[in-house]
């Protein structure tokens, strides 16, 4: 969890308060974000999706879309190691409620954005799959 904590507040820092040369800093235009400078800088434009400014599944944004595995690798972990009881579900939707108020708070300030993979889209999404994972669990394993 903290390495996930850290993978994501870091994307966040970067991307919000490094300057991306010609567009400033915190700049989310798909031109403009630091994930987009990146793959530029790296990968070449010639590489780049569509021939854009910018790659939706690139280098940088990957980052965040790498702790929606590990958050799904722990919960997964977590799950084989509970009895099978309504207790386990009623803790994955307190999780996924919790994820829900982090990520729709952190939007505040870091919107809700899927191509840049943003750490509170991250976050909302391990939210939904933790709501959509006790409801399987429940019906599946419980009942």
């Amino acid at each position: 969890w903290i390495l996930s904590g850290g993978i994501l507040l870091g994307y966040y820092i970067l991307m919000q308060f490094i300057l991306v040369p010609g567009y400033g800093m915190g700049n989310l235009t798909p031109e403009g974000n630091f994930a987009a400078y990146i793959d530029r800088l790296i990968l070449g434009q010639q590489h780049l999706w569509k021939g854009g400014f910018y790659d939706p599944e690139g280098l940088f944004s990957t980052f965040p879309a790498v702790v929606t595995v590990i958050l799904g690798y722990l919960t997964g972990n977590w799950i084989r190691k509970q009895p099978i009881r309504t207790y386990t579900s009623i803790s994955l939707v307190v999780f996924g409620i919790s994820c829900f108020m982090v990520g729709y708070l952190w939007a505040e300030l870091f919107p809700l954005n899927k191509s840049l993979w943003t750490s509170s889209f991250a976050i909302v999404t391990v939210g939904w799959s933790l709501l959509l994972l006790a409801c399987c669990y429940e019906t599946i394993e419980v009942r």
